[in-house]
C-alpha cells in the first residue's frame, strides 16, 4: 500500500496485532471478510468502553444490543432517529453519564441533529466504523452519510478509530483513512482469496447457456449453495427453475427477509437466490458452492459474494457465469441509476413542499423513478450542499426543510456524480479485464485490488491453473417468470419493461405493446405460440382443462388483448375456451393507480359470471396480456372459485418488474 504505516499481517496473528494496537490507542483500517466484531467487543470488555459503533443499517440494532448484554455483559444502546424525542433525550443523558458500554447508531442517522447531539455527549474511548468502504468513492457503495463521521470523531476528542470492511482495494483503504483523519493508522488486510476456495469463470454464449450451466451445477446436489443475481424478478425465476428442475428446496432472499435465511440455516432451504451480499459475519452454515449468475459490478463486489463459500475452511467453489452479451445490461444497471439534475430538483421541491414533515424514500422513488439507494444519495448531496436542512431522519425517510436555492448544491452534486460514474466505469472495466485475463485468477485478483498476492500459480486454486472439463449440460428450460399473488400461482412468458428500466424491452414485451396499443393481430398469434410452449412445459398449467380470458374494462371491447391471445392459445393447447367472466360497473384503469390497496379496492366487485356458464369441477387457466400487481387476476379467480371452479392458475404474456408491497 502507498501508506508507509500500512501493514499486512498474517491471517493467524492479525487479530492479536489489532487488539494490541487498539490497546495502545492507535487507529486501524482493517479489511477482513469475517468482520472484526470480536475484536472491538474484546476491547470494550478490556477497559476501552464506552465504544461508539457506526453501523450499516438500523435493522436489527435492538437485537444486537440485547445480544451484547446476553453474551458479553456489555450494556448497549441503539440510538437512531426513529426513537421518540423524549427517548432520545433520555438516551443522551445516560450516554453522557457513562451508563452504556456500547452505543450503536446507523450511519445514515448521523445527519439527524438530535442523534448527533446524543452521540457528542458520549465520552467514547473507541469509535468503530462498520462498512467503512462507504467512505470511499473508490468503493462501490459510497454513501455521503459516512462523510459526517470525521467531524463526529473530532468532536469526541478524538478517540482511536477502528474502520472495518469485509473487502476493499488498497486505494479505498487509503481513502478511508484520509476521510476519517487517521492517516497514520495501522492497515491490516486479511486473506481475500483463501487457498480452500477455487475461483472459476465459465465463458458462455447466451442466457440459455447460463441457465443450463446453473442447472448442471445444481444437479450435482451440493449440500448448500448461494446464487447471486442482479435482479429480484430474475431471482424469482431462477429459484422456481432450480426447484422445479433439480428438486432442491430454494428460497429468494432480500434484505430483511429473516424467514428465508432461517430456513437456509436450518436446512429446509438448500439453495439461496439473493440480490444482495450477505452481511459480514452473517450466521449462515458452511456453503460449498457460490454461483454468480450475473457479472458483479466490480471486483470488490465479486469478492464479497465469492467469500460466502468456504468460510469453514473446507474446499469450496465460486463459479461466475460470464456471457459477454450481458455487459450492456451490467453497464445500464451501474450507470443508468445515478440521479440527473432534474431528479435532484424534483427531490428538492418535494422536500420544500413537505416543509419539515416526514417524507418516505418510497414516495421520492415513485416521484423520480430512482432506486431508493439513489434517492438517499440525492438527499444526502442536497443536505451536504446546504440546500436542505435536516430536522430528523431514519433509514428510509427524512424530515427536512429547504433553506437555500438548490442551484449551487445541484451543480456540486452533478460534479460529484460525474466522479462516481467514472469510478463505477473503472470498476466494470476492472472486473471484465480480470475475467478475460490468462493469469492465475487468485494472483490476478489480489494484484488488481492492490494487495499482495502469490508469486506463482497455486495448484487447483482456479480454472486457469487447473482447468476442469464441463460435463454434458441439461436442456434449457422454457422461458418464463413465475407469478404469485395470494394463493394463486402461474407463469408469464417474459418481462414487460417500463420506460426508465435498466433493461431493454423483451421480444414478448414488444409484441404485447403492438397488440395492446396497435391492435396487431399477428402479434397475438406469435405470443400465443410462446405461451403454449410454457403451458406444455409446466405441469400446473398443463393440468388446466378450460381457458378463460380476463374481461376488458369496457365489456363492449370484443377485441381485448386477453381475448385475442386466448383464442389461438386454446387452439394450440387443444383446450376449451369460454368467456366466463363479464365486467360490471365503472372503474378506473388499473395502470393509473399507484398502490396495491388502491388497485385492490378499484377492482373489487368488477366481475361477475357470464350467463349459462358451468364451472363445476373445472380447472381454469386465467389468461391475460400483462400481469402487474395481480389484483385483477385475484379478483377474477375469486369469482371463478365462487362459481365452483376446482382450481385456478394464471398465465400472462408478460409481467412487469414492479414490486408491489402488500398491505395487510
Amino acid at each position: 500500500m502507498d501508506n508507509p504505516a500500512a501493514a499486512r499481517s498474517p491471517t493467524t496473528c492479525w487479530r492479536a496485532n489489532l487488539t494490541d494496537a487498539l490497546g495502545d490507542g492507535r487507529s486501524a483500517v482493517v479489511v477482513a471478510p469475517g468482520g472484526v466484531t470480536d475484536c472491538w467487543e474484546r476491547a470494550a470488555r478490556g477497559g476501552m468502553a464506552p465504544v461508539l459503533v457506526i453501523a450499516a443499517t438500523e435493522r436489527a440494532l435492538d437485537r444486537r444490543a440485547e445480544a451484547l448484554a446476553e453474551r458479553h455483559d456489555l450494556i448497549a444502546a441503539a440510538v437512531h432517529g426513529d426513537l421518540r424525542a423524549d427517548a432520545l433525550t433520555a438516551v443522551r443523558e445516560q450516554l453522557a453519564a457513562g451508563h452504556y458500554d456500547v452505543a450503536l447508531v446507523p450511519g445514515r442517522h448521523l445527519g439527524d441533529p438530535r442523534v448527533r447531539a446524543a452521540l457528542e455527549a458520549m465520552p467514547a474511548r473507541l469509535v468503530v466504523v462498520e462498512r467503512a468502504h462507504r467512505l470511499a468513492t473508490h468503493g462501490w457503495e459510497f454513501d455521503p452519510s459516512w462523510l459526517r463521521i470525521a467531524t463526529l470523531i473530532e468532536a469526541l476528542g478524538p478517540p482511536p478509530v477502528l474502520a472495518a470492511t469485509e473487502v476493499a482495494s488498497a486505494a479505498a483503504c487509503d481513502e478511508i483513512a484520509r476521510r476519517l483523519g487517521i492517516v497514520d493508522a495501522l492497515q491490516i488486510v486479511s486473506d481475500l482469496a483463501p487457498g480452500n476456495l477455487r475461483l472459476e469463470v465459465r465463458n458462455l454464449a447466451a442466457m440459455r447457456d447460463r441457465d443450463r450451466n446453473l442447472l448442471a451445477l445444481m444437479q450435482d446436489a451440493p449440500e448448500r449453495a448461494v446464487i447471486f443475481v442482479a435482479d429480484l424478478v430474475e431471482a424469482e425465476r431462477i429459484a422456481e427453475m432450480v426447484e422445479e428442475r433439480c428438486g432442491i428446496a430454494t428460497g429468494v432472499f432480500a434484505p430483511g427477509d429473516g424467514a428465508v435465511l432461517r430456513g437456509f440455516r436450518q436446512g429446509s432451504v438448500r439453495a439461496l437466490v439473493t440480490v444482495t451480499s450477505l452481511e459480514p459475519g452473517a450466521d449462515v452454515p458452511p456453503v460449498p458452492l457460490v454461483v454468480h449468475y450475473d457479472i458483479p459490478p466490480g471486483l470488490e463486489q465479486y469478492v464479497r459474494q465469492a467469500l460466502v463459500a468456504g468460510r469453514d475452511g473446507a474446499p469450496a467453489t465460486s463459479v461466475l457465469l460470464y456471457d459477454r452479451a450481458t455487459l450492456p445490461a451490467m453497464e445500464r444497471r451501474a450507470l443508468g441509476r445515478l440521479p440527473a439534475p432534474g431528479q435532484l430538483l424534483a427531490i428538492y421541491r418535494a422536500i420544500a413542499d413537505a416543509d419539515g414533515s416526514a417524507l418516505p424514500y418510497a414516495t421520492l422513488s415513485r416521484l423520480t423513478g430512482l432506486h431508493p439507494l439513489d434517492v438517499h444519495l440525492s438527499v444526502e448531496m442536497l443536505c451536504l450542499g446546504g440546500a436542505v436542512e435536516t430536522a430528523a431522519r431514519g433509514d428510509e425517510w427524512i424530515a427536512a426543510r429547504a433553506v437555500a436555492q438548490p442551484n449551487d448544491a445541484i451543480h456540486e452534486a452533478s460534479m460529484q456524480l460525474d466522479g462516481l460514474m467514472r469510478a463505477r466505469q473503472e470498476h466494470m472495466e476492472q472486473i471484465v479485464a480480470w475475467i478475460r485475463s490468462s493469469m492465475c485468477r487468485r494472483r490476478s485478483l489480489l494484484q488488481r485490488l492492490g494487495h499482495d498476492g502469490p508469486e506463482e500459480a497455486e495448484g487447483s486454486c482456479c480454472d486457469r491453473c487447473a482447468p476442469e472439463e464441463v460435463g454434458p449440460l441439461p436442456d434449457a428450460p422454457a422461458p418464463g417468470y413465475p407469478l404469485h399473488v395470494g394463493d394463486l400461482r402461474g407463469w408469464a412468458v417474459d418481462l414487460y419493461r417500463r420506460p426508465g428500466d435498466v433493461q431493454p424491452a423483451s421480444k414478448a414485451g414488444e409484441l404485447v405493446h403492438a397488440l395492446k396499443y396497435q391492435r396487431a393481430d399477428g402479434a397475438a398469434q406469435r405470443l400465443a405460440w410462446m405461451m403454449a410452449k410454457r403451458v406444455r412445459m409446466t405441469p400446473i398449467l398443463r393440468s388446466c382443462d378450460l381457458m378463460v380470458p380476463v374481461p376488458p374494462r369496457d365489456q363492449a371491447d370484443v377485441r381485448s388483448p386477453a381475448a385475442l391471445l386466448c383464442e389461438p392459445l386454446a387452439l394450440l393447447c387443444k383446450r376449451e375456451m369460454v368467456h366466463a367472466l363479464v365486467s360490471v360497473g365503472e372503474r378506473l384503469p388499473q395502470e393509473s393507480l399507484t398502490s396495491w390497496s388502491e388497485k385492490k379496492r378499484n377492482i373489487s366487485g368488477a366481475f361477475k359470471l357470464a350467463a349459462g356458464v358451468d364451472l363445476a369441477d373445472r380447472t381454469v387457466l386465467l389468461v391475460d396480456d400483462i400481469f402487474d400487481s395481480g389484483a385483477t387476476m385475484l379478483e377474477a379467480a375469486r369469482v371463478l372459485r365462487s362459481a365452483g371452479a376446482k382450481d385456478v392458475c394464471m398465465l400472462a404474456a408478460v409481467r412487469t418488474t414492479s414490486r408491489w408491497r402488500r398491505e395487510t
